[in-house]
């Protein structure tokens, strides 16, 4: 019997490295649970390195042969051929795929060659933009497993919030017509039922990135790394990660109040408890806008004659390794929620900077709400009284993560399982 071709859509980065944890989990659940499936990820970057390490196959997603115009006009003509292109490919079959336009062709012959079409655990649909454009490339990806009668399951997953009409309307169509909906927080499961999708094709599926083993290659290269970023601490250490102006999803206004109360909290509490301030760089790219060592070094430049106590780490890692390091924490603050999500399945209290729904959603989910601060409400007063707290209560705290983070875990990993499951009876 064939090996069963799966299509996996929409993965943004591997310099993400919360997108990395989202992929690597999400290939080894679908190898778990299908019989040795060929497997092919659609990516909006897809000549990184990391890709070719992961066994697979790559092709461009939407986006990348979209948005590799920079002027509107050209990507919207790019997404008018994509759809002529698909509809055509539709139509006529196989044998005119050569006549297609080259940069759309290995992504529609992969559409077409797929059994089933699963879509990347992640955050990728909610209102973003001036008209709504990165919401429409993004579901273009599900569209053409729609197109071609792929059975489409969407693995764990935040959608929303969603403030046009016509998105709502669009998301309907989308993940109403799929075989299954997995979501990993209870905002987006009363979100997903008040658009109109069927009850009966969702269900709640915590993050995968919990269930992500911590590895580093050996226990020396774990030494090494941790006394070269200075980790055996005998006072405290609090791992941090910060986030750099992304204008198109944030107020950019808010900033410098976020940099400034940042800086201001830590400060204070390596003069008060003497710890050590570790920043980590969850996110290096692919943009700019993404990378969180800006963040960093504009934050550490603010807090002032403490730089012994500061280690910014520049090295990127891959997200095992990172969420082995994150172990070694006592404390964790959490601007980038997946950085948050390793420090949690770790046992390790953690207070999260929101700056979208998706991670207050999952803190209520999980009952953590109360160690949440909101981006848009975030002062230096409040920011310190709950680091405080957390430091304080941190052992108490840390033995409730230890109770509460294995079913957790287990539960992360069961979404490969739901999707063979059903595509097999189906």
């Amino acid at each position: 019997m064939p090996a069963l071709n799966i299509l996996l859509v929409n993965f943004h980065s591997s310099q993400n490295a919360g997108d990395a944890a989202l992929l690597e989990t999400a290939l080894t659940q679908l190898r778990g649970s299908f019989d040795r499936p060929h497997l092919v990820v659609s990516a909006n970057y897809p000549a990184e390195g990391y890709l070719a390490t992961l066994d697979i196959e790559v092709v461009p997603s939407p986006a990348a042969v979209i948005h590799a115009h920079k002027w509107i006009g050209l990507q919207a003509l790019s997404f008018i051929i994509g759809m002529i292109s698909g509809l055509l490919l539709r139509v006529l079959g196989q044998n005119w795929l050569p006549i297609l336009p080259s940069k759309w062709r290995a992504l529609l012959r992969a559409y077409q060659q797929a059994d089933l079409v699963v879509g990347c655990p992640g955050n990728q649909y909610f209102s973003m933009g001036r008209y709504g454009w990165p919401l429409i490339v993004s579901g273009f990806g599900v569209f053409l497993a729609h197109l071609y009668s792929k059975p489409f399951y969407v693995m764990s997953q935040s959608i929303g919030p969603f403030s046009r009409r016509w998105e709502r309307t669009l998301m309907k169509w989308l993940y109403g017509r799929a075989r299954l909906i997995l979501l990993r927080e209870k905002g987006s499961l009363m979100l997903a039922e008040n658009l109109g999708v069927p009850s009966a094709i969702l269900r709640y599926i915590p993050d995968p990135a919990f269930g992500l083993p911590a590895s580093i290659q050996s226990n020396l290269s774990n030494k090494l790394i941790i006394g070269d970023l200075g980790l055996g601490h005998e006072i405290g250490a609090i791992g941090v990660t910060a986030i750099t102006r992304m204008v198109r999803s944030l107020d950019a206004e808010r900033f410098e109040p976020y940099y400034q109360s940042m800086a201001m909290a830590l400060r204070s509490m390596v003069e008060k408890y003497g710890v050590s301030i570790i920043f980590f760089p969850q996110v290096t790219g692919p943009t700019k806008n993404e990378d969180d060592r800006l963040a960093a070094q504009i934050i550490a430049g603010k807090m002032g004659e403490i730089r012994e106590k500061i280690v910014l780490v520049d090295q990127p890692y891959y997200p095992g390794t990172l969420k082995s390091l994150y172990s070694h924490m006592d404390l964790f603050l959490a601007s980038r929620l997946h950085s948050g999500i390793f420090a949690l399945s770790m046992n390790i209290p953690t207070l999260f900077i929101g700056y979208l729904t998706k991670t207050r959603h999952i803190l209520e989910t999980l009952e953590l709400q109360e160690w949440l601060v909101e981006l848009e409400n975030l002062d230096e007063p409040q920011l310190l009284r709950k680091l405080e707290k957390l430091w304080l209560q941190r052992f108490e705290i840390q033995a409730k993560l230890k109770l509460l983070m294995p079913k957790i875990i287990e539960e992360s990993r069961q979404s490969g399982h739901l999707i063979a499951q059903d595509y097999h009876n189906g």
